[in-house]
């Protein structure tokens, strides 16, 4: 008989296409997670009225998965009463624990395997660690002891990042510790969404032998049925950054490059809900300022996107970085580094720009490369859409699928 596995992993990470990739293949036991919508509520007005209409994902059905009541009550109770972010941390580590934990005691119960996201693995897999029990696990973020040298490589160039850039430490210490490399011990196979997170398991001493790259996808119709028939006419070309204003994010150095003066012919938005101290001093010293936007519903981020020319963001660390897909399904040229998941895509020229993370002068170059191919000619967009609209999470499901097919032949 075929394996199945039980997935486990907090919220709606990644639209459930993982756990929906191995419903597709008759491979999933279960998935355990916090909540789900049923069926019969997933279309209803009840659903869409309460913005739960998220928590449900066609084609896995309820049936298959298994709320855990511990992890409910620390998101509705325990994180109101947390105090500190410390304090908050410490919940999630509690909830992780608590789906890991029933995740293994289920496993057991079928004699299923084991197929968590990282950060929820580690007591299932400890449970099942004398059994015979085939353990895999999706790793969605590089590996904590990666990211803290690239950082503080940066933040010894870049001293006004100090701000997110202990808050980012913390986070490591407080959210992962040693938490995930022992879960990348653990592991008979480990799947990784882009080649640079895939790089920070192999960096793990005594990682398993099996480590692929699944890349993300967009959904069909992300690539091109919410873009408007006629975009504004601007009179400068666009450029646009979206997402946290932290040093993981390379806000610094798309500011540092832009004071430099050398485009005044464009201009920036910034949407961005959370800004570190001394990014936020940059930007104030910006002689042109840029379009500050915050909380943008999806619609109106959606417009953004079709707004835009070049989008950016120059991130020192990416798990993948989801937001370069929507912006390439809104038509827009994307620049963004190599440690993200970018390079995973295979963009043609059109479409996308490499730049290595931390190298100001690179930046440089190619936005104003970019900004000037934006003025002339342009980009064709509905090209660059087409591109998008090959990276679907359809492949994504089906890598999901070969890569338990990999890691059951490499155990026999």
């Amino acid at each position: 008989m075929t394996d199945r596995y039980l997935v486990a992993f907090n919220r709606d990470r990644d639209f459930y296409q993982m756990p929906l990739a191995l419903a597709e293949g008759d491979l999933l036991e279960g998935l355990v997670t916090d909540l789900y919508l049923p069926d019969c509520f997933a279309e209803s007005l009840m659903g869409r009225r309460f913005g739960l209409a998220h928590r449900h994902c066609k084609g896995l059905p309820s049936a298959k998965v298994h709320w855990s009541g511990a992890a409910l009550w620390l998101q509705m109770v325990g994180l109101r009463q947390a105090k500190s972010p410390q304090e908050r941390s410490k919940i999630f580590r509690r909830l992780d624990s608590a789906l890991s934990c029933q995740a293994g005691r289920l496993a057991a119960a079928s004699g299923s395997g084991l197929f968590p996201y990282s950060g929820y693995a580690l007591e299932a897999f400890s449970l099942a660690e004398h059994r015979h029990t085939k353990k895999l696990l999706f790793v969605y973020h590089p590996q904590g002891d990666f990211v803290r040298k690239i950082l503080e490589a940066d933040a010894a160039q870049h001293p006004e990042v100090a701000v997110s850039h202990r808050a980012h430490l913390e986070e490591i210490a407080l959210n992962e510790g040693d938490r995930v490399r022992d879960e990348i011990l653990l592991a008979d196979g480990v799947a990784c969404a882009s080649r640079f997170t895939a790089a920070s398991v192999r960096a793990v001493a005594g990682a398993p032998h099996v480590v692929s790259v699944i890349p993300y996808g967009c959904f069909a119709d992300a690539a091109g049925s919410a873009i408007s028939a006629i975009r504004p006419k601007l009179a400068k070309p666009q450029v646009l950054f979206v997402g946290q204003g932290t040093q993981r994010k390379g806000l610094h150095h798309l500011l540092k490059v832009w004071a430099r003066g050398l485009f005044r012919d464009a201009e920036l938005t910034l949407v961005v809900n959370n800004m570190d101290p001394g990014i936020a001093k940059l930007v104030d010293q910006l002689a042109a300022k840029p379009r500050l936007l915050q909380g943008l519903t999806k619609q109106q981020l959606q417009a953004e996107y079709e707004r835009a020319d070049v989008f950016v963001l120059p991130s020192l660390v990416e798990g993948f970085g989801l937001v370069y897909l929507e912006a390439l399904s809104a038509g827009c040229h994307v620049i963004g580094t190599t440690n993200t998941g970018l390079p995973d895509l295979e963009a043609p020229s059109e479409a996308a720009s490499l730049v290595a993370p931390g190298n100001l002068d690179e930046l440089q170059a190619t936005l104003q490369r970019s900004i000037q191919a934006a003025a002339s000619v342009g980009f064709d967009r509905a090209a660059i859409r087409r591109f998008a609209a090959t990276r679907t999470w359809e492949n994504f499901r089906q890598g999901i699928r070969d890569f338990v097919s990999e890691a059951e032949a490499a155990a026999k």
